[in-house]
């Protein structure tokens, strides 16, 4: 037997498609067949399209190595009896360009392959999202229709529930560091009030909330004790002196204040390196934060399930197109029809005219048309399998409708907590 085509043989008894010595160039074939489909169905669950299209192209490259190889054994096999010079003078032609659009075949046929091998692995992976999101909502609601928009409503309350859930953890581990700072802001707001009285004291504790707010300790510190200084210098400024003692238990405890704040500013920092200095703004926020939260976990029960479901039975629709416009069976004969027309003589003109009309059309059509309708379904998988995308969505839609996270927040909404 020709050394190469068994080196070629040996080779694909070493793929794991269950070929042996024994087995014949029609089993090694189907064997092929079949282990294309099974390559398929073990595509991988990370949707690798360069593993998938990497594994496909050895296996076809090796199978097409072996087909050339049987179909050059036949003929040093067949001797004078398959000798070319007995062609019909069209012959040389066809044979021509029957040469020039293998490699286009065999490139229709690795890609079908892989579109085939993308297909499956989404499937797979969409099956197991599925089996995910009904485990994590407790059941699946089948009565939900897929909308248009669902998509990117998943996508929004997907990327808020996760972005929220890291973040309502930093609000609450600020929560107990405010607490504390709440004991220190009333009693400066209790001295404050009797130094200054309830009005002066509002703007001056909003003036000084607001310079911390910024990051601006000293001049929070300075804008007090300049508040002081003026108090003091008042020309019916009574009993100064307890005053003065007054004013220097304020600045102590602001210190007390710009130490905490400093010390426990990453803890404190909020968006836009706002900090929550006030226990009724963080509760707020936090309530607020908590109710969005619980809206967007229920928003998805509800219809996670039904946008991945529709994904999921597009792709049924994708897998019958791909069946209605190629087969791997039927290409892979017409691969074996050219080789054979490379390597046998066609002695009459019905034999040329009957390979002329009959495979190399079929070889061009599915070289040009078969080949782009291809590309379309594996564009729709890859469509497909990303479905919603949660970064895509702006972190400033994340947080709309959630009070206490406005920058501009004022005091005054400590009513509406």
């Amino acid at each position: 037997m020709d050394e190469t085509y068994t080196e070629y043989h040996k080779k694909l008894c070493r793929t794991g498609l269950d070929i042996t010595d024994e087995s014949s160039y029609p089993d090694t074939k189907q064997k092929f067949i079949d282990g294309l489909y099974k390559l398929a169905r073990k595509a991988d669950e990370d949707i690798d399209k360069e593993n998938i299209q990497n594994k496909t192209e050895e296996l076809c490259t090796l199978f097409f190595d072996y087909c050339v190889a049987w179909h050059e054994f036949l003929v040093k096999a067949g001797g004078d009896k398959v000798k070319t010079d007995g062609d019909h003078p069209d012959a040389g032609r066809l044979k021509t360009e029957a040469g020039a659009i293998t490699r286009g075949l065999q490139k229709v046929i690795v890609q079908f392959a892989v579109c085939e091998g993308l297909l499956k692995a989404v499937m797979k992976a969409l099956e197991e999202d599925i089996a995910r999101a009904a485990t994590e909502a407790n059941k699946e609601n089948k009565d939900i229709n897929w909308t248009y928009d669902l998509p990117k409503q998943v996508a929004l309350m997907t990327k808020k529930r996760n972005v929220l859930s890291d973040y309502m953890v930093k609000v609450r581990s600020a929560k107990p560091i405010v607490e504390k700072l709440e004991f220190a802001f009333g009693a400066l707001e209790k001295g404050l009030d009797f130094l200054l009285g309830p009005e002066k004291r509002k703007k001056a504790m909003d003036e000084y909330i607001g310079l911390l707010r910024k990051h601006c300790h000293q001049e929070a510190e300075d804008f007090l004790k300049k508040q002081g200084t003026q108090d003091l210098k008042r020309l019916l400024c009574l009993n100064r002196k307890e005053r003065r003692k007054k004013w220097d238990m304020i600045y102590e405890i602001t210190d007390i204040i710009s130490l905490c704040v400093k010390k426990r500013a990453n803890h404190l920092m909020g968006r836009g390196g706002r900090l929550f200095l006030r226990q009724w703004e963080i509760n707020l926020a936090y309530n607020s934060m908590s109710d969005e939260l619980e809206n967007a976990r229920s928003f998805l029960d509800k219809y996670e399930i039904p946008e991945i479901r529709y994904r999921r039975d597009a792709l049924d629709r994708q897998e019958e197109s791909l069946q209605r416009i190629a087969n791997l069976e039927d290409m892979i004969t017409l691969y074996e029809e050219l080789l054979k027309a490379r390597f046998f003589p066609m002695k009459t003109l019905k034999a040329v005219r009957a390979f002329e009309e009959g495979t190399l059309k079929k070889v061009n059509f599915t070289n040009q048309t078969v080949s782009k309708d291809l590309e379309n379904i594996e564009e729709a998988v890859m469509n497909l399998a990303q479905g919603p995308d949660p970064e895509s969505v702006p972190d400033d839609k994340l947080f709309e409708g959630i009070k206490g996270l406005d920058e501009n927040l004022e005091p005054a909404a400590m009513a509406a907590a």
